[in-house]
């Protein structure tokens, strides 16, 4: 018997491992983020939030960020408020040559009380200009 429950366990904990647990969110369908950097140092800096319902409104905070002295630090950052269904901000700004820029995206959605439902954030990779 103590076999037969040491098996059944061990076949247990190997679905459990071999099951990935994924992020799933109640309310808000999709966030993106997107940075890009022209040759003349031109940062384009976008976000995206989506909702699953059309109800409230939606919200989408872009910041951009340079990597300096070993950590991320603040350069501008962006708010952009829309219907929950589909929120988005498209923001530029000038660069310095040199650096590592990446891209933090903070989507929000709230109901028709304003009322926050929830929040869900997304970085890019770094982009070296």
């Amino acid at each position: 018997m103590k076999k037969a429950v040491s098996i059944i366990t061990a076949i247990c904990l190997i679905i459990s491992l071999a099951t990935p647990v994924l992020a799933r969110y109640q309310y808000i369908d999709r966030i993106s983020a997107n940075l890009t950097i022209s040759s003349s140092g031109t940062a384009t800096c976008d976000g995206l939030v989506t909702s699953i319902s059309a109800g409230g409104n939606g919200e989408v905070t872009v910041t951009l960020e340079r990597f300096v002295n070993g950590s991320w630090t603040y350069v501008n950052s962006w708010t952009t408020t829309g219907r929950a269904l589909y929120t988005t901000g498209t923001h530029s700004q000038s660069v310095t040559s040199g650096f590592w820029y990446r891209v933090v995206v903070v989507g929000k959605v709230y109901n028709s009380s304003g009322t926050l439902l929830e929040t869900a954030d997304i970085t890019t990779g770094a982009r070296y200009y």
